[in-house]
């Protein structure tokens, strides 16, 4: 392997890791940062469906029984009814009927934040950090091996 080739691979792989892990911040942030506001509010309903994602008829991936709980909340004097665009059917999201404390987007209070994001940045950072970790590794063992 050319070491130039070697080095470039390397540097992708940590670049790649990196953009991950940044991202998984970034999800989070705008959960939690200015980009948010917690309001009190009562989830009315639970929406299952069978959600289609794909780029055409023949890509199309199925996920059966996908959940989004449906709230009723007020901001700044008008009701709204709304649900998480993020739908989960991970095994254990049970979302539970009743009062509850959620988080909008202030500037588009019909937003609802789903608390699903926080798997979404766990899954991002963990990959990530696969990523940096293995190109480190290979870094170390490639130099020590006299590849590199």
């Amino acid at each position: 392997m050319n070491v130039t080739v070697g080095y470039v691979l390397l540097l992708l792989f940590l670049v790649l890791g990196a953009f991950l892990i940044l991202l998984g911040v970034w999800v989070v942030a705008r959960m939690y940062g200015n980009h948010s506001t917690e309001v009190e509010a009562e989830c009315i309903d639970i929406s299952i469906e069978t959600v289609r994602m794909g780029t055409g008829p023949g890509e199309y991936t199925y996920f059966k029984d996908a959940k989004a709980p449906v709230y009723r909340y007020q901001y700044n004097g008008v009701v709204y009814t709304s649900q998480p665009i993020l739908r989960s059917n991970r095994r254990g999201y049970r979302p539970v009927p009743g009062p509850t404390r959620i988080r909008i987007n202030p500037e588009h209070p019909e937003r609802v934040y789903s608390p699903e994001r926080k798997y979404v940045r766990v899954i991002l950072v963990g990959v990530g950090s696969a990523y940096v970790l293995l190109s480190v590794v290979l870094f170390c063992v490639l130099r020590a091996t006299g590849i590199l």
